[in-house]
């Protein structure tokens, strides 16, 4: 059983590679420093997968072409998780055991903005407390990191104003222009301004496209819809 020293000595390495994280400011780089990561704290191989809302997944790996590591498979087995978990690659279903299982996959989500995971492969003998502490942990600082460059790069995407959002929720449940007016105490024809805008905004000619786009902008969420 490791003691509390044992435990907390890693910390000052963790906190030097998310610093690091931090001043990444490529895909590239990143790339190069997961190795670095990896290998710091003793572990075989990396798949890393990102992807805001709609758009193609970023991946970044070391494992070779024609690896049988299945990522869609973890990716829907992902967006059912909140917690970590252990994949078998040879049933392709998730573990019950840490003993013997060569695949720790963190899952990682932003409702409505992004989603992804990061899978951290080592050999039979299994994971340690410090590679399943640490890979979380470090997983997290990727995963929001890659998050804030792509939404910094992005900030010139449309965004609907308060008024325009509360409208648009209330038409996305099927009100109608008097209904949502009697909701939010406003008149119809504001109502019917305020979506518009917003269609103006997005570039588009029907209420549903402004439900589609605003759910893929991350301005309206699914449960909205409910």
């Amino acid at each position: 059983m490791q003691s509390d020293t044992q435990l907390t000595r890693p910390l000052p390495l963790l906190g030097s590679l998310a610093e690091a994280i931090e001043k990444t400011d490529s895909l590239n780089a990143l790339g190069a420093l997961l190795i670095k990561i990896q290998n710091a704290l003793g572990l075989d191989h990396h798949f890393f997968q990102f992807a805001l809302q709609g758009e193609v997944p970023v991946r970044i790996t070391d494992l070779q072409a024609g690896h049988s590591f299945d990522h869609d498979l973890v990716h829907l087995e992902s967006a059912r998780r909140v917690r970590p978990f252990f994949w078998c690659p040879a049933t392709s279903c998730v573990s019950r055991y840490r003993e013997n299982s060569t695949v720790f996959v963190v899952p990682m989500h932003i409702q409505g903005f992004a989603s992804g995971f990061l899978a951290w492969f080592c050999g039979r003998e299994g994971f340690d407390t410090i590679q399943l502490s640490g890979g979380q942990f470090l997983a997290a600082c990727l995963f929001d990191h890659l998050f804030k460059l792509n939404t910094d790069t992005q900030k010139s995407r449309p965004r609907l104003s308060r008024r325009q959002i509360e409208c648009l929720q209330l038409s996305a449940k099927g009100k109608s222009n008097w209904v949502i007016a009697d909701i939010l105490g406003l008149k119809p024809d504001t109502v019917h301004k305020y979506l518009e805008q917003a269609k103006a905004r997005y570039g588009v000619s029907t209420r549903t496209q402004l439900v589609v786009r605003a759910l893929y902008n991350g301005d309206l969420f699914f449960h909205d819809l409910l």
